[in-house]
């Protein structure tokens, strides 16, 4: 299955803001039991859709943006109720907080001496960071003079799988004034 690519902007001093992958509409449920720091059991209103196989779903307990919302991973089995078997949380969560599978927890970053995914080189890979509403990133001074173009894919880090799909390669220099993006930008 192949997901949309991500998008991001190269900003200056070698910045890159990377938006966040967007959320699956399903599954998606919501804490019905608060749960305290250091917990690995969440109780919700339905596990409908939730999966431990391949190394466990991904979660996203809270809204991104939200300043303890975090990322953790189904790490048990699961039968229909109300319970999932997560990670150890960092936070505490109050009733109601959502949660919801995510597809990706890491952008993979890459270099090129062209506006093609084909010949780049990985440069990084970063955890997303669910407590903003995107994630940035600093490249090196040595990446930013290697590279003339950048671009991004999602990473499962649990299952080491990839949306398939590069984003588009943007310039070192950003978009030229005659494009869209530069309109846009």
């Amino acid at each position: 299955m192949a997901y949309e690519a991500i998008q991001f902007q190269l900003l200056g001093n070698n910045v890159l803001r990377i938006n966040h992958p967007s959320l699956p509409a399903t599954p998606a449920t919501y804490l019905t039991a608060a749960s305290a720091a250091a917990a690995t059991t969440l109780t919700v209103r339905d596990n409908t859709g939730f999966s431990n196989s391949v190394g466990g779903d991904i979660l996203l307990i809270g809204d991104y943006g939200n300043e303890q919302t975090e990322i953790k991973e189904v790490d048990g089995a699961i039968t229909a109720g109300t319970s999932l078997t997560v990670t150890a949380l960092t936070f505490a969560h109050p009733v109601n907080t959502s949660v919801r599978k995510i597809v990706f927890d890491q952008i993979e970053i890459f270099g090129n001496t062209s506006a093609s995914s084909s010949g780049s080189t990985s440069i990084t890979t970063v955890n997303i960071d669910p407590t903003s509403s995107y994630t940035e990133v600093v490249l090196t001074a040595a990446q930013a003079s290697t590279y003339t173009f950048f671009g991004v894919r999602g990473v499962r880090s649990t299952a080491t799988t990839y949306n398939g799909g590069y984003s588009d390669f943007i310039a070192s220099t950003g978009f030229s004034y005659n494009t869209v993006g530069f309109i846009i930008e």
